[in-house]
C-alpha cells in the first residue's frame, strides 16, 4: 500500500508510456459528445462566472445609488460574494462529474465482457485500476485549473477590497497623535515569531484553499472507482458510487457532530464550574504566546486534514484494486 501513492501520482500527472492509459485517453477522444462538451466547458464556465459576478455588482451599485467610492466598494463586495458562490457551485458539479466518470470505467468493461481480456494481459489489477483512474481524472484537468484560477481571483479581489476599504476608512478618520497612544514594549523575539508563524501558516492554508479542489476531486473519483469495482453494469456502478457518496457525506456529518458534542460536554462544565486552569490564565495575559500557539494548532490541523483526505483516497483505491483482482468471476 505504500507504493500506491507514487504510482497514483505517476498516472494522474500523465503516464503516457503506459499502453492502457493511452488506450483510455483515445477512448475518451472518440466520444464526439464528450469532446464537444469538454471543449466548450471552459468558455461556458468563464462567461457564466463573469456574467453572474458582473450582474451582482451592477445591481448592488444601482440599489445603493451613486458611483461614490463606498458604492464601488459595496459593488466589488457583492461581485466577490457572487464569485464565491459560483466557484462553490462549479466545485460541487465537478465533484458529481468526477464520480460519474469513474463509476463506469470498470463496470462497463465487466458488462461488455472485455475485462477478462485485460486480466489475461501482463497488466496487473493495480495498473488497470490506476490507468483508468488517471485517464478519467485527466478529463477534468482543465475545469480544475479554471476553478483554481477562480479561487486565486477571489483571494486577490478580497485582499484588494479590504485594502481599499481600509484606505477609505483611514481617509475619513481623524489622525491619531502617536504621543497619545500608550507605549507598549512587547518582546521583540515573540513578536517576530508571531509574525513569522502566522505568515507561514496563512500561506499554507492559502495554498491548501487553492489546491483543495484537486484533493476533493481525487477523493470523489476514488469513490466512483470503488463503486465501479463493486458493480457489473454501468447503471450498477453509478448507483453504487452514488450510495457511497451519500454514505461518505453522512459519515462526515455524524463524525463532526460527535466531535463537537464531546468537546462541548468535556470543556463546557469544566470551564463553567472550575473556571480556566491556572496555566491558561497565565497564558491569556501574554497575547504573543496565544498567537504563537494558535498558529501551531492551525498548522497541525491543516496537516491532519490533508492526511485524512489522502488516506481516504488511498483506502478507496486500495479496496477497488483488491476487488478488481477478483473480477470478473469473484
Amino acid at each position: 500500500m505504500k507504493m500506491l501513492l507514487p504510482e497514483l501520482w505517476a498516472f494522474i500527472t500523465g503516464r503516457t508510456n503506459h499502453p492502457l492509459y493511452r488506450r483510455e485517453l483515445s477512448g475518451w477522444a472518440y466520444l464526439r459528445f464528450w469532446r464537444k462538451l469538454r471543449g466548450g466547458c471552459l468558455p461556458l464556465l468563464a462567461v457564466g462566472t463573469f456574467v453572474v459576478s458582473a450582474l451582482c455588482g451592477m445591481l448592488t451599485m444601482l440599489s445603493v445609488g451613486g458611483t461614490s467610492s463606498e458604492g464601488w466598494l459595496i459593488a466589488m463586495s457583492a461581485a466577490l460574494v457572487a464569485l464565491f458562490f459560483t466557484q462553490g457551485l462549479i466545485h460541487w458539479l465537478l465533484g458529481l462529474l468526477a464520480t460519474a466518470l469513474t463509476a463506469t470505467v470498470i463496470s462497463a468493461e465487466v458488462e461488455a465482457e472485455t475485462y477478462k481480456l485485460l486480466r489475461v494481459t501482463p497488466l496487473s489489477a493495480r495498473e488497470i485500476v490506476l490507468a483508468k483512474f488517471g485517464a478519467a481524472f485527466r478529463q477534468l484537468r482543465d475545469p480544475l485549473l479554471f476553478l483554481v484560477a477562480l479561487r486565486l481571483l477571489l483571494v486577490g479581489g478580497t485582499v484588494l477590497t479590504l485594502t481599499l476599504s481600509l484606505t477609505t476608512v483611514e481617509g475619513a478618520t481623524p489622525s491619531v497623535v502617536l504621543s497619545d497612544v500608550p507605549s507598549v514594549s512587547p518582546s521583540v523575539v515573540l513578536l517576530l515569531l508571531d509574525v513569522l508563524s502566522v505568515g507561514i501558516v496563512g500561506l499554507l492554508w492559502l495554498l491548501y484553499y487553492l489546491l483543495r479542489p484537486f484533493l476533493s476531486i481525487l477523493l470523489f473519483s476514488a469513490v466512483g472507482m470503488l463503486g465501479s469495482s463493486l458493480a457489473r453494469t454501468r447503471v450498477g456502478g453509478l448507483l453504487a458510487a452514488g450510495g457511497l457518496r451519500v454514505a461518505l457525506g453522512t459519515a462526515g456529518y455524524v463524525l463532526s457532530q460527535v466531535v463537537s458534542t464531546i468537546l462541548s460536554l468535556t470543556l463546557g462544565p469544566f470551564l463553567a464550574f472550575n473556571g480556566p486552569p491556572s496555566w491558561l490564565q497565565a497564558l491569556l495575559v501574554r497575547p504573543a504566546l496565544v498567537v504563537l500557539g494558535g498558529a501551531g494548532v492551525g498548522a497541525v490541523w491543516l496537516f491532519v486534514v490533508m492526511l485524512f483526505q489522502i488516506g481516504l483516497v488511498t483506502l478507496f483505491l486500495h479496496t477497488a484494486i483488491r476487488r478488481a483482482e477478483r473480477l470478473p468471476y469473484g
